[in-house]
């Protein structure tokens, strides 16, 4: 079944879409966390202070789940570094805080690298869930879905950036894939959702802004004004 999540760490738009199941799971990444958490960091503080605020942004976006989700959901976070041993240790650390939740499907995202493929095989030995996240070829995803991840990222568009054909590299992993589910983000405009699916993607994880642009179209909206309004005239 083809899925999709939001891409966002926002907690308004995650509590807003939780509460629909066309939403199956959020994603969430370094970079959308630093945006939210900005404010709480401009003091300075320890680099124990600042993963202490981190996990607490995440404790809060599992919150949401609680408050609005009907039914489990899948949530994607990351480690904050690029040492694998810290990757494990920060791994563990986030499944303690989080793995709590009862309405929580979560996924660790650790990156692909040729020094990450041993933290995902251990982290897959101490039944953490791994999403083996920026992927930008077959093999890459080949080599991670070797090494135990049971979902796999692809970034689709900056897959194209690089020169790369995502949609052949999407289908190639099709091909090799035995049982990891796949992951598109870098979604820009909502035919990308469409393109991913066609291409072999199981999920495809975009921002509200795309999702809205999705749902839209001129004519759907064309039709519900003239239908409002025959029935606003019927009823004077």
């Amino acid at each position: 079944m083809k899925e999709l999540f939001l891409d966002t760490a926002n907690i308004d738009e995650i509590s807003t879409l939780l509460r629909t199941d066309a939403i199956a799971g959020v994603t969430t990444n370094p970079s959308l966390m630093a945006k939210e958490i900005l404010p709480m960091t401009l003091a300075p503080r320890s680099a124990g202070e600042k993963w202490a605020a981190y996990v607490k942004k995440l404790d809060d976006i599992c919150q949401m789940f609680q408050a609005h989700s009907a039914a489990k959901k899948h949530l994607s976070v990351e480690v904050i570094t690029l040492d694998p041993q810290k990757m494990f240790s920060q791994a563990h650390a986030l499944k303690k805080a989080l793995g709590r939740y009862e309405k929580v499907d979560l996924h660790v995202k650790i990156p692909v690298m040729f020094e990450t493929l041993e933290v995902i095989s251990k982290l897959s030995d101490d039944k953490v869930k791994v999403n083996a996240t920026a992927c930008m070829t077959a093999l890459q995803a080949k080599l991670a879905h070797d090494a135990g991840a049971p979902i796999i990222s692809f970034f689709y568009n900056r897959m194209i950036d690089g020169g790369v054909n995502a949609d052949l590299e999407l289908q190639r992993f099709a091909e090799l894939n035995r049982n990891s589910r796949v992951i598109c983000g870098s979604i820009r405009k909502s035919d990308d959702i469409r393109r991913c699916w066609a291409s072999g993607a199981d999920i495809v994880t975009a921002s509200t802004k795309v999702i809205k642009e999705a749902i839209f179209h001129v004519k759907t909206e064309q039709a519900i004004q003239q239908f409002q309004g025959d029935i606003e005239e019927w009823l004077k």
